[in-house]
């Protein structure tokens, strides 16, 4: 994996546009060798063709597929704009991130850095910059490992007949998954839950965590537990901050009284909930799905994203995609950045999920656009 050093990084740059800004990037780039003169030229035509702007104050230039003769090694080098630089619709870039690859080395790349750029507080963070190794330690991701929710922390009709059974059963999912050491279990158990209205029931402890995690776990019958039912227990392992999201998702579910959707919802549609910040309705919409296999031999890089993000964009459907291929979670479809995440490559089957009433018509949509030279078909479950 390309590992970005203190002398890849060029501080308080600034540049009259964003093609200013693409040549000063550019000539970092020849500068160290990485590519031929020539490849700025590229770069100009790459952006003329479509944006490589990615949100949140980033942007990625770089060439065209065809002049990758024009490569001579993988690299990347950042510059940094306090001032800001309009990139696109009057958004204001504060770091522009030059990359340059071979083959499809760009896609590791991209799936490094957009998993980083993908942090909600990532903007101001980046605002803020004033030394190289602040950046450095910004886009290798320290300290900003993502809290660990998958199918395998999810456990449904356990046969408990009391919370005590349910919250061992529950630090047993975390414990296993490497989010607590050999004392969470019974530390975990020592907490005392809180209840979240309609059976479900919320406990979490920061002592022996190892990893941030969440767990979900239901009872095969529901019990009584201090005079109030039990049907299901949310457990956290909480290190350092980033579980605030997930609580502020189960926050919104309680407070609009729809805590009881944990309970209907698959697990697809549980790990989206989650980690899409709540953007998946879980209400009883029309539900539509395919997969398809990519083809082309570049993978899923910038420019076809651009255009599947924009098909995406057209349905008021919720629209999720996963890369049955990788450890990646469900992203949202409509983001640019989300879907760069998935590093997707040649041979990678991706699916995708659409819920709302127009679900049918958002699958077919983009059905179209992946069958037109990006992926072929191969099932609609």
């Amino acid at each position: 994996m390309l590992k970005l050093n203190e002398s890849d990084i060029f501080l308080n740059q600034s540049a009259e546009n964003k093609f200013d800004a693409i040549k000063q990037v550019g000539h970092s780039l020849v500068s160290k060798g990485a590519v031929e003169s020539f490849y700025i030229n590229a770069m100009l035509k790459r952006e003329a063709q479509c944006s490589t702007y990615l949100g949140k104050g980033i942007a990625i230039p770089h060439g065209t597929l065809s002049t990758r003769n024009l490569v001579n090694e993988t690299s990347v080098v950042v510059h940094h704009y306090p001032a800001g630089v309009e990139w696109d619709n009057g958004n204001a870039v504060y770091i522009v991130i030059g990359i340059t690859a071979n083959s499809d080395e760009h896609l590791d790349i991209l799936k490094q850095l957009t998993r980083v750029l993908a942090n909600e507080s990532i903007q101001q963070k980046i605002r803020q910059l004033n030394n190289k190794q602040n950046i450095v330690e910004l886009f290798q991701g320290n300290n900003q490992r993502d809290i660990l929710f998958d199918k395998s922390l999810i456990q449904r009709h356990f046969p408990s007949t009391n919370m005590v059974e349910l919250i061992a059963a529950a630090a047993g999912l975390l414990k296993n998954n490497g989010c607590g050491d050999s004392i969470f279990t019974s530390e975990l158990t020592s907490q005392a839950p809180s209840p979240l209205g309609k059976g479900i029931w919320l406990i979490g402890t920061n002592r022996h965590v190892i990893r941030t995690g969440f767990a979900f776990i239901s009872s095969k019958q529901s019990f009584a537990f201090k005079g109030q039912p039990v049907k299901a227990l949310l457990a956290f392992a909480v290190c350092h901050c980033n579980h605030k999201k997930f609580m502020d998702i189960i926050s919104n579910l309680v407070f609009e009284k729809k805590q009881s959707l944990l309970l209907q919802a698959s697990d697809e549609q549980m790990l989206s909930l989650f980690h899409s910040q709540g953007e998946l309705p879980l209400e009883k919409y029309r539900y539509s799905s395919a997969t398809f296999v990519v083809k082309s031999k570049h993978g899923l890089h910038t420019r076809p994203d651009t255009k599947l993000v924009a098909e995406a964009r057209k349905f008021q459907s919720t629209i999720h995609v996963t890369n049955l291929n990788s450890d990646s979670k469900p992203v949202n479809a409509k983001s640019l950045i989300k879907v760069l995440s998935l590093g997707v490559k040649q041979g990678h089957h991706l699916k995708f999920i659409a819920d709302g009433q127009d679900a049918e018509q958002a699958i077919e949509s983009i059905g179209k656009v992946m069958i037109s030279g990006l992926a072929d078909r191969i099932g609609t479950p």
